[in-house]
């Protein structure tokens, strides 16, 4: 998974080996040919090569050793080829994947994807407790547990998004099923003996939704179209 902020200016121009393409990372034939040629400019003589021969190695997903492997064969730091690429992409789509649960699924096709704004979130908590006779509870402290939330701005203008379908759907369904997080943390303690949990009640509202779309570069912010929209009933 990662993240995009909003206000990230453009620093270079993009790479035009880059410019135009259209990443979607299942389909390898998208990148792999390019970013082997993109490497191989920025490796000592043979690098490449010699990384080839060290074969697959068991690493976990997150486990950044290969990073130091890779290291090794370039001429200059992993930093530098890093910023360097990160650049490079401001000319390239990215086919995205993002996880959640809404009311009405047709929101990405008239709004597209929307940042983390603390504003908005404490608003839908406040509309999704006074909608809920499970959590009639929690109406007379909502406002202090919203004054009070610890992460309030934790996210603040970020947007999470995956490259994959697959790890979302196999390893962070919670996403689908009980929607935002920031939600869930804000509601999701101090519930009395006897009270409703907030996951079953936030779980029969809404339909959990897939939306689907190729990510750009534009002014700044990488904003996804509304196009490919893909929602299901999972409940």
């Amino acid at each position: 998974m990662f993240e995009l902020e909003s206000g990230v200016a453009a620093v270079t121009l993009a790479d035009p080996v880059w410019r135009g393409q259209r990443i979607v990372w299942k389909d390898p034939a998208t990148w792999r040919p390019i970013l082997k040629g993109w490497l191989a400019a920025r490796a000592r003589p043979d690098g490449l090569q010699r990384l080839a021969a060290v074969g697959e190695q068991d690493l976990c997903w997150d486990d950044s050793d290969w990073l130091d492997l890779l290291a090794e064969e370039l001429t200059t730091s992993v930093e530098a080829v890093q910023a360097e690429l990160a650049n490079a992409f401001d000319g390239v789509s990215l086919r995205t994947y993002h996880g959640c649960r809404v009311p009405d699924a047709g929101v990405f096709y008239r709004e597209g994807l929307k940042i983390n704004d603390p504003e908005a979130l404490a608003e839908q908590a406040r509309r999704i407790v006074a909608g809920s006779d499970d959590l009639a509870w929690m109406r007379p402290d909502l406002e202090q547990m919203i004054a009070e939330f610890d992460d309030r701005n934790r996210d603040e203008g970020r947007v999470y998004l995956c490259a994959d379908d697959r790890p979302q759907l196999d390893d962070i369904g919670h996403y689908l099923l009980y929607g935002s997080e920031w939600i869930q943390c804000l509601l999701g303690w101090g519930r009395p003996s006897g009270a409703a949990p907030i996951q079953r009640s936030h779980h029969g509202r809404g339909r959990s939704a897939f939306p689907m779309g190729d990510l750009g570069h534009a002014g700044g912010v990488r904003t996804p179209s509304a196009a490919g929209v893909d929602a299901a009933d999972r409940q």
